[in-house]
């Protein structure tokens, strides 16, 4: 059986819901900050692992951000597109404080003014799944966002409530329940600082799992090997 895993950021650590290929029985993980390198390691040879963080960081800060993200806003459009980040260069996304990352990003692309708050308080989770991949060589890790497989699994139809409202709680929940994952069996299980959202996020990304191993996955943007790391939104 092949392991599949959805991740997602939780609180200063990450949730991590996990199945085996062919199977309906799931089960969810936290793991602490700092600790995605350790949890990647331990994963069985040959498990599939979708995350929702950037990776395949470019080496130049792009005007809305790098292709796989101006693609998927492209998908998603209004109002959904906002939950697509755009993230700035490598360098921007590992300089050593917020003032130098706005300094650095400034003039990579004169026309921005800096970094806002909200995306450098990201930037630790970045350099961490970064860093944490580098090393493991047994586990095929792909970059993945829930909005847009929630669009995907919808009929290419974004889901317009927000997802931290009750409807779209209710819609994402629903519709991963009729794709097999109950994320309410697993609600009262969330570790610490884990929200709901951030559960039913992981459940989006294990969904999206299975669909690489099956290798029925669409890839939003260019393919290609940054680093080591795959470049591409896969859903």
């Amino acid at each position: 059986m092949v392991t599949l895993v959805g991740i997602d950021g939780a609180g200063p650590g990450w949730i991590a819901a996990l199945r085996s290929s062919g199977k309906r029985a799931t089960r969810i993980a936290g793991i602490p900050a700092n600790g995605l390198a350790a949890f990647l390691e331990a994963l069985p040879e040959g498990s599939f692992v979708a995350i929702d963080i950037p990776m395949g960081l470019g080496e130049r800060t792009e005007a809305g951000g790098r292709a796989c993200e101006r693609a998927c806003r492209d998908f998603l459009g209004p109002p959904r597109q906002s939950s697509v980040f755009s993230t700035p260069s490598r360098s921007v996304v590992f300089a050593t404080d917020w003032e130098a990352a706005c300094a650095e990003v400034r003039r990579e692309l004169p026309e921005r003014k800096g970094v806002p708050k909200q995306a450098w308080n990201i930037f630790p989770k970045i350099r961490e799944a970064d860093e944490a991949q580098r090393g493991v060589k047994h586990v095929v890790i792909r970059e993945s966002h829930p909005e847009v497989i929630f669009a995907t699994m919808n009929g290419g139809k974004a889901v317009i409530a927000g997802k931290r409202t009750a409807e779209g709680h209710g819609l994402r929940v629903g519709m991963l329940a009729a794709e097999g994952l109950s994320v309410a069996a697993h609600m009262g299980e969330r570790p610490e600082g884990c929200k709901k959202d951030d559960l039913v996020d992981a459940f989006a990304c294990l969904w999206a799992a299975g669909r690489i191993a099956a290798k029925t996955a669409r890839v939003f943007g260019e393919t290609d090997t940054r680093r080591g790391h795959m470049t591409g939104i896969w859903v």
